[in-house]
């Protein structure tokens, strides 16, 4: 189940598995009015304003609604849930897994509940460390953190509308089949994701950060291994700003390219940002400030670059 899909486009095909062929077939449902549109649609009914005399337009107008209708039924779709519609499990500190409550239903608003059917193999808990998921469960509390969730609609021989009125008629209820579930953060950035939506943002979250230095890129004449011993005894205090950016985002992991001008006693006096390839500011302005003013290279006058790679081991 665990397939690329894009944020605006996602799968197509027909049964859970075959979901995960196609990453550009989905449609976006941005809110309960969308949801509602799509209910409208699946309606076997023909056009009101075909009169019944017209025989001949209205076989043609409920073929069209029938083929649109299988055509609906057969799609994937992927809606964002408010942090006040959805729910997290108890974390499990034996898996290390914290999931969203998908038991119950997920509320939309206005009337409109999206209503989770899962398999028996299904697995939507997210691989977190207990620092990561209590971050994640206190953005969730403060209304921060959006449920994302990829689906196809559900159907069985008894129930072959997946869309059901309860509560008098008065909710809206949208029975799914999850393929992937995602939190999102309010700057629309994925935090974590697992299922068919878990390549939308690569990797896992790192539970074991790694920091490691690339090459150097340094003027003819100077020693590499000289400089580069030298070099890697900044690597605990760039770990440190590594660490720092995980509490704010579990999935952070890229790479820096510093330029460091180092003066004639050693000491790193000038630092800049050649290539920033991590998008994280706090972190990149922690590595300007651990590496401003270290000491300990060779005593001679150079300006450096400096890779730094931002990973985990999984």
């Amino acid at each position: 189940m665990r397939v690329l899909l894009v944020l605006a486009g996602l799968l197509g095909l027909t049964g859970r598995s075959a979901a995960a062929a196609d990453s550009a077939k989905a449609e976006l449902l941005s809110s309960s009015a969308d949801v509602r549109k799509l209910c409208a649609a699946l309606r076997p009914d023909g056009d009101p304003r075909v009169r019944p005399t017209e025989e001949v337009a209205r076989g043609r107008q409920r073929a069209e609604a029938a083929a649109r209708r299988r055509e609906l039924l057969l799609s994937s779709y992927v809606t964002d849930v408010p942090a006040s519609g959805w729910l997290l499990r108890e974390y499990d500190d034996e898996t290390r897994r914290l999931e969203p409550e998908l038991s119950r239903s997920l509320r939309l608003g206005d009337g409109v509940d999206l209503s989770p059917l899962l398999g028996e193999d299904d697995d939507f808990g997210w691989p977190l460390s207990p620092e990561q998921a209590e971050h994640l469960a206190k953005e969730r509390a403060k209304g921060a953190l959006s449920l994302r969730v990829a689906y196809r609609l559900a159907q069985s021989e008894l129930s072959p509308d997946p869309c059901v009125r309860v509560s008098g008629g008065r909710v809206l209820r949208l029975r799914i089949e999850p393929s992937g579930v995602a939190a999102v953060g309010p700057d629309g950035k994925v935090r974590v994701a697992m299922g068919s939506l878990q390549l939308e943002v690569g990797p896992r979250p790192a539970d074991a950060p790694e920091v490691r230095l690339g090459r150097l890129a340094l003027p003819p004449g100077r020693s590499l291994e000289a400089w580069t011993a030298a070099a890697q005894g900044l690597h605990a205090a760039l770990r440190e700003c590594y660490e720092q950016g995980l509490r704010g985002n579990a999935m952070l992991r890229g790479s820096l390219v510093m330029g460091l001008s180092v003066t004639s006693d050693g000491k790193v006096e000038r630092v800049r940002t050649e290539i920033d390839a991590l998008g994280d500011e706090a972190v990149a302005a922690c590595v300007h400030t651990k590496l401003r003013g270290a000491a300990g290279f060779p005593h001679r006058a150079t300006n450096l670059s400096l890779p730094v790679f931002f990973s985990a081991r999984e």
